[in-house]
């Protein structure tokens, strides 16, 4: 294995998907975890707005699934889970505060949050694990469900 720093945004990136296997807690940060990822991307922010200057924000760690047939390249999230699904939770309150026919909000949905063209499981960048999969299906597809703050209280609750 090769680990090397990549920007986060690449685990959204093209036509893969994250899977939280079984093994790992369901989703359960609160505010206080919120709150120190939202300061570390008003931080890269910042950094960025001065010439791209690098930010850890923390390590994520997936491995390639080894075998698949069809559909998207899978990997195993085996570190980072709960960064990586706040910030598709994320992804979806900016999509959400743009209008409906926005290529930007279009750009989100298809590039960074679903894998355009596939459908079941496939469709999703982000796969967690079965007993979050019901509410973040929603919020992902837009569909009626939680709104975005339930979502993470919910399963913070739920999940304790």
């Amino acid at each position: 294995m090769e680990a090397a720093p990549t920007p986060i945004i690449n685990y959204f990136s093209g036509f893969r998907q994250n899977l939280v296997p079984l093994f790992q807690r369901p989703y359960s940060w609160e505010r206080r975890n919120w709150q120190d990822l939202w300061d570390d991307i008003l931080d890269l922010c910042a950094l960025t707005q001065d010439r791209g200057a690098p930010h850890f924000m923390g390590a994520a760690v997936t491995v390639p699934v080894r075998a698949v047939p069809v559909g998207v390249s899978k990997f195993l999230v085996i570190g980072g889970q709960q960064r990586l699904t706040t910030l598709a939770v994320l992804l979806c309150a900016i999509r959400d505060t743009l209008a409906s026919d926005s290529t930007k909000r279009r750009h989100i949905q298809f590039h960074y949050l679903t894998n355009d063209g596939y459908e079941g499981l496939d469709f999703f960048k982000l796969l967690p694990t079965q007993g979050d999969r019901p509410d973040y299906s929603a919020l992902i597809k837009g569909t009626d469900g939680p709104d975005l703050t339930e979502f993470l209280t919910r399963q913070s609750a739920a999940n304790r």
